[in-house]
């Protein structure tokens, strides 16, 4: 009877660790190595020899420090290799916010500032991709909601990426796995008491 008792105790506490630990392992940033240099256009590793100090240099001896990381996707939003000619009130933002107004979408989508736009995006994922914004928008929700507003369908125009359906979707995703957890924990503290 002891050796049960002792058995039932060691696997609680393996559990309770394990779910203790888990919630640690989730949201670490899927950075590949070496990071990459960004260069002319927002693309990772392109230079020119007459604009090499418009790219971000590879040459930090901490490639691995989050604070770096961080600081190498804040320097895509202001990256003059990048930004040239869209008008900066109409430029992505830290926030993940566009500042376009409904009525400008047509210079929005027809103009240099939806290029920039696309640039700034893939500046950030050779960085980080998994990259959220301050409103907790991903990369691939500000994308779906550009493509949106500059698509003919009902959200041509609605320019806020909190409101748009791609940023819900993938808050649901987290909600389901939340979800998920919990029924493990349910199921594992069940399995315990039988």
């Amino acid at each position: 009877m002891a050796a049960s008792s002792t058995f039932s105790f060691g696997v609680t506490a393996f559990l309770l660790v394990s779910i203790l630990i888990s919630p640690f392992q989730l949201g670490k940033a899927d950075v590949e190595a070496p990071y990459l240099d960004v260069g002319i256009n927002g693309v990772p590793g392109s230079t020119t020899s007459s604009s090499s100090s418009s790219s971000i240099s590879n040459s930090s001896s901490n490639d691995n420090d989050p604070a770096q990381i961080i600081a190498k996707a804040m320097l895509c939003f202001n990256n003059r290799g990048i930004y040239r000619s869209c008008d900066e009130d109409f430029r992505l933002n830290e926030s993940g916010s566009l500042g376009v107004p409904p009525e400008q979408v047509d210079a929005y989508c027809g103009g240099s500032c939806l290029t920039e736009t696309n640039m700034v995006l893939n500046c950030l994922e050779g960085i980080m991709k998994n990259f959220r914004f301050y409103n907790a928008a991903t990369i691939k929700d500000v994308k779906d909601t550009v493509s949106a507003v500059c698509s003919d369908g009902p959200n041509r125009g609605n320019f806020d990426v909190s409101e748009s359906e791609h940023l819900e979707a993938s808050e649901s995703t987290a909600l389901k796995a939340a979800s998920y957890a919990i029924v493990y924990l349910v199921a594992c503290l069940g399995f315990l008491r039988w």
